[in-house]
């Protein structure tokens, strides 16, 4: 017997969002761009490590060979999650052990589903504390220094290529760095599988499924000891309006379609 579809949506209140999980992992395939240093190797993979080890990009300013500023870019780095399609809606930057000066100063998060063909996902200012951290321990978002970004989006994507243009201070700064990125959101559905689109109005939760299902919902994601709860039929097309307890600090929804 074919194990039937299960699409998900969650609602969480906005400054719940550090519940949101890392969907990068170590391991996953990843590479950089910018760096035009001779002899210069960077390790795009101790950017999603899960440790304060710091990433370096020194960028292609006037005076890259030399090792010292103006700093200019773009540099980024492109990565590919092996857990599949997810849907990324936020990010977090955690600061190196010194330097303050080689910070991020902006961002831009692009998606893609065939590696070649990217949309724009989010983009803005950075302003990361001056605190900084010991590197080489596993990061901790509680304590650790670091700046998280939230935006909306509800579209999957395979692979994500992230842009930064400028540091806290370009004319001193010889390279960017940072000591870990995580970008945050939930598994997505692969293209051509049924998906879900969602949206807040009125103090209600509004789902609508390609597919006709079962609604169901629950309060706590617990894996596969998770309870979930019939909430009724779901229209193919038809938009489901669902009110918003605000007593209710996270509540999940899924449609089972056989």
């Amino acid at each position: 017997m074919l194990c039937p579809h299960r699409l998900f949506v969650g609602w969480r209140p906005a400054e719940a969002g550090g519940t949101l999980s890392d969907v990068t992992q170590p391991g996953d395939p990843i590479g950089d761009f910018g760096n035009e240093k001779n002899g210069f190797t960077t390790q795009p993979d101790i950017a999603i490590d899960d440790t304060t080890t710091k990433y370096e990009n020194p960028g292609s300013g006037l005076n890259v060979n030399a090792g010292f500023g103006p700093f200019a870019g773009p540099v980024g780095l492109v990565v590919t999650q092996a857990v599949g399609p997810t849907i990324v809606t936020g990010l977090r930057i955690y600061t190196a052990d010194g330097n303050p000066e080689r910070d991020p100063a902006d961002y831009k998060l692009e998606g893609s589903n065939d590696g070649t063909n990217y949309a724009v996902i989010s983009s803005g200012a950075l302003s990361l504390p001056l605190a900084r951290n010991a590197t080489g321990l596993t990061v901790d978002p509680i304590t650790d220094a670091m700046q998280e970004v939230l935006f909306p989006n509800n579209t999957s994507y395979t692979s994500y290529r992230i842009t930064f243009s400028e540091v806290r201070d370009d004319s001193s700064a010889s390279e960017l760095q940072f000591a870990e990125m995580e970008l945050l959101g939930v598994q997505g559905v692969s293209a051509g599988s049924p998906r879900l689109s969602f949206s807040f109005r009125a103090g209600s939760l509004s789902i609508t499924s390609s597919a006709n299902g079962t609604l169901q919902s629950t309060t706590a994601l617990q894996g596969t000891n998770t309870v979930w709860v019939n909430a009724g039929a779901i229209t193919a097309g038809t938009p489901t309006q669902i009110p918003i307890d605000e007593a209710v600090p996270a509540k999940f929804y899924r449609v089972k379609i056989p």
